[in-house]
């Protein structure tokens, strides 16, 4: 069995990498940018995309169908969070700038492959519902509403639907189970305790 973790560069990806491994699954991680917090994955495209932007323009798009098509043809399990997939443009169903490309998620299904959904932050975090959660929130000292989060909670609503209908499941953890609706509760949001040195103790 293979499985793809992607595409959002965040620390939590490698993380669901090394349990599919420890499963006995072929597991890899595919990203097209990285955060200054980690660059630690299998597959990084951030070069060569890059390099495609700046010097042939829109050949980035046909980029990451070709990309699309290498994925397609060497996994059978998905793994993406809400934000956005392999091929761009992202959303459009709800959201301008988060959600999974409509088009990538029916080539799955198609394909017979399988479709997993996860939740990091500003991929289902939606002002109202978020502030109703209590006084102190993700969303209570926002800067930017609108600007860093999906925000909007009809939008948001209506983009978390459509994913869930292409999903073979639907997954979060934590605050996210109160915000996604129909997500299986799995405690996937981990650390790997034995890359984490202990400081110094501290006195009182």
């Amino acid at each position: 069995m293979n499985s793809l973790w992607g595409v959002t560069p965040i620390v939590n990806l490698t993380s669901g990498v090394a349990a599919d491994r420890a499963l006995g699954v072929n597991a890899r991680s595919l990203v097209f940018t990285t955060y200054h917090t980690s660059s630690n994955f299998d597959f990084v495209c951030s070069e060569i995309q890059a390099r495609l932007v700046a010097e042939r323009g829109e050949d980035w798009f046909l980029f990451r169908w070709l990309m699309l098509i290498w994925a397609i043809a060497n996994f059978d399990f998905f793994h993406l969070y809400n934000d956005r997939g392999i091929i761009e443009p992202a959303g459009g169903y709800g959201s301008p700038r988060f959600g999974i490309a409509v088009r990538e998620m029916e080539i799955y299904r198609q394909a017979g492959k399988r479709l997993y959904t996860y939740a990091y932050g500003a991929d289902h975090r939606t002002r109202e519902k978020n502030m109703a959660l209590g006084k102190w929130n993700f969303c209570s000292e926002c800067p930017d509403p609108g600007v860093y989060c999906v925000c909007d909670d009809a939008g948001g609503a209506a983009m978390l639907q459509v994913i869930r209908e292409y999903s073979t499941a639907v997954v979060a953890h934590g605050l996210a189970m109160k915000l996604i609706p129909g997500a299986r509760n799995v405690p996937y949001l981990t650390v790997d305790v034995d890359r984490v040195s202990p400081g110094p103790p501290r006195s009182r």
